[in-house]
């Protein structure tokens, strides 16, 4: 009985012995290939840490952040940096939408007093200075990697807001030039917001890009334009690149899933980081014990396999992203059938990762054809004050510019232009890369959604 015992003991500890060189043969193999793919992103110029991916510090007089910091009095040091008062109006968007669609006395009277309130006329003094300056770098901890928190960019998105009422107040007053110029300046506060290159200060600095543009859209349509505003408008859109900043945003957001070496819970990396945006794994649910095995020691060779199969599959989107929608879309595509069959389990950081990022580049485009519209229709409302009608084609319109107009992103084109009565419509296709004839989101008759519709601007004169 005795000899059985010792030898089952000897079998388990023979099992256990053999378990452990393999964990170690795999674990030292995983970290050898590892190592070998940051030292290729190194030495491509590219950061592999989140502490790599901090901003340069700048001198305070070209910082946009320390006059930011005036209105958003934000304590970074803090357990809730985002709490606390700051000299932002909080803004009804009933009050903004009134104002574009049914201005009444009562509505002119509540904007008017909000805007010549002393701290609202002291915070959009700042945010005119703040836009003005060359880098905007805040005190953000980037060591902190996945657990970054950036509570800037909810004011930054409450001060377009501001900014974007201001130019309304201004056109309706038949200040065009002034309305355009505080455009300028909200847009150049979402270009400060892109300069902090994270996935989501692409996406909070593009929809930053759409409140402002809104409101040129609403007051273009029956106001002329000199050539004179129309030239130093377009001078300054025709310099926004959206490209860039996308691009060093997705090597980031690399390097910081990266510094946190995976060791959190699948569960936790789902619900903290894909949110609601992507389901990781619907078809292939993971139980407790892969769970716990996962991010526990134990697991370290399987999170190590995960981020060699990860490190390709973002290489290939960062290289995709440098290209147009249209052209990156097969390419997304075929990255998200290749990870399509294999289980979510084996593939964790991958699964759902292109198409997460074609959705976003997606966006990146749709913001590009925004801003690309608004140059075309400042061309064409130089014109018009010129000549007293719009041309009969963009054809026309060249003929007469010493600049070149902006293509469709999503076509590589010129954008479809029709005269209408006495304006036009002007419209890219859009992001399905399908003409539908000028017709917008929940416009009869398709009632297409912004994935489906075109991007679409009028003006009736």
């Amino acid at each position: 009985m005795r000899s059985c015992w010792v030898k089952a003991i000897a079998i388990v500890l023979l099992a256990v012995v053999l378990l452990a060189g393999i964990w170690l043969y795999f674990n030292i193999k995983y970290q050898r290939m590892i190592d070998a793919e940051l030292a290729r992103i190194r030495a491509e110029g590219w950061p592999v840490t989140a502490a790599e991916c901090a901003p340069e510090p700048v001198p305070n007089e070209q910082n946009a952040a320390v006059l930011y910091q005036q209105v958003f009095q934000i304590d970074f040091d803090a357990p809730d940096p985002g709490a606390g008062s700051d000299l932002l109006p909080d803004i009804d968007y009933d009050l903004i939408k009134a104002l574009r669609e049914e201005p009444t006395a009562e509505i002119e009277r509540q904007v008017q007093t909000l805007l010549t309130d002393p701290e609202t006329t002291k915070a959009l003094q700042i945010l005119r200075q703040a836009s003005e300056r060359p880098y905007s770098v805040f005190p953000i901890h980037w060591e902190e990697g996945v657990a970054l928190a950036f509570p800037h960019y909810a004011r930054f998105r409450a001060a377009c807001m501001l900014v974007s009422l201001r130019a309304l107040a201004s056109a309706r007053e038949q200040r065009i030039g002034e309305a355009l110029d505080w455009c300028r300046v909200g847009l150049r506060m979402s270009e400060h917001v892109a300069a902090e290159h994270t996935l989501i200060a692409q996406l909070v600095s593009m929809a930053m890009n759409s409140i402002i543009i809104v409101e040129p859209k609403r007051f273009l349509d029956t106001a002329a334009v000199s050539p004179q505003d129309a030239r130093q408008m377009e001078f300054y859109l025709r310099q926004i690149d959206l490209n860039e900043p996308f691009t060093n945003a997705l090597a980031m957001e690399r390097a910081m899933y990266l510094t946190c070496e995976w060791t959190v819970s699948p569960i936790v990396l789902w619900r903290e980081v894909w949110g609601d945006v992507i389901k990781v794994w619907p078809d292939d649910p993971v139980d407790a014990v892969t769970i716990a095995i996962y991010w526990t020691g134990v697991g370290r060779p399987i999170r190590k396999r995960h981020i060699l199969q990860y490190l390709p599959v973002m290489r290939q989107i960062i290289k995709l992203s440098r290209q147009p929608y249209r052209q990156a879309r097969a390419g997304y595509a075929a990255q998200e059938e290749a990870l399509a069959d294999i289980p979510a389990s084996q593939v964790l950081l991958s699964k759902g990762q292109a198409k997460a990022e074609a959705l976003a580049a997606a966006h990146r485009d749709q913001s590009m054809a925004e801003i690309g519209l608004f140059r075309v229709v400042l061309g064409l409302k130089a014109y018009k004050y010129e000549r007293g009608v719009y041309p009969d084609s963009l054809e026309k319109l060249k003929e007469t510019l010493d600049w070149q107009l902006p293509e469709d992103p999503f076509t590589g084109n010129d954008f479809v232009y029709r005269r209408q009565a006495d304006g036009f419509k002007l419209y890219s296709w859009g992001s399905d890369l399908e003409d539908d004839g000028g017709i917008g989101p929940l416009e009869p008759p398709q009632k297409l959604w912004w994935g489906e519709a075109d991007i679409i601007w009028e003006c009736s004169r």
